[in-house]
């Protein structure tokens, strides 16, 4: 199994952050929407709802799916900017290379909703 704190880790990097920072407790937007890539990132992988609060540091269940939902909310409202922007651009943009996971491994709604996968 992958070690969830090696993604947690590797997420919070690639944003230039301490693990500590993206999990402490700030609704700074950034900061938000960090996390809530690491849970898209964990979700991908096959952990519950509940096992991706744990990752976190604690979190209930129904946080990360709030978290899953919005996500996908905003990753809907960009779909015209992914099918039409260079791929370049997509995979220079953190959103983009999760848009491009989902192409891999299902629809948005489905990681969202907590269906398996």
């Amino acid at each position: 199994m992958t070690d969830t704190r090696a993604i947690v880790r590797a997420v919070a990097a690639s944003h230039g952050l301490s693990v500590s920072a993206m999990l402490a407790p700030n609704r700074c937007r950034r900061r938000v929407l960090v996390r809530w890539e690491a849970m898209f990132r964990l979700r991908v992988i096959g952990l519950s709802l509940p096992e991706i609060g744990q990752a976190l540091g604690g979190l209930h269940h129904t946080t990360v799916l709030t978290g899953l939902r919005r996500l996908a909310k905003l990753m809907e409202a960009k779909r015209e900017w992914f099918t039409t922007a260079p791929a370049s651009e997509i995979v220079g943009n953190w959103m983009g290379r999760l848009w491009l996971l989902t192409a891999v491994v299902g629809r948005v709604e489905l990681v969202a909703m907590g269906a398996g996968l």
